[in-house]
């Protein structure tokens, strides 16, 4: 199970990661305004898209691996009663 979960150790991580790079790459942009860098404004806009879609990936798995949880759990409990009968 570990393993499965490595992906949930890491992503606030990467996500953390993503945020930094947005954020480094906002105070380029506005430390050289008025110049306009667009290859930078092109990386900030690749980070924010970038960190939230690994938001949205993680809160994905965090939803299905407690679905299958709380199947599982469902599963067990009828298979006891099912048992007592």
């Amino acid at each position: 199970m570990k393993s499965k979960c490595t992906f949930l150790y890491l992503s606030p991580l990467i996500r953390g990661i993503f945020d930094i790079l947005e954020n480094f790459s906002i105070i380029i942009i506005l430390l050289n305004y008025p110049k306009r860098i667009f290859g930078i404004a092109m990386t900030a806009s690749i980070m924010t898209k970038l960190k939230w879609i690994s938001m949205i990936i993680t809160m994905a798995v965090i939803i299905i691996l407690t679905v299958m949880l709380i199947w599982k759990n469902v599963k067990i409990k009828e298979h006891i009663v099912k048992s007592l009968k």
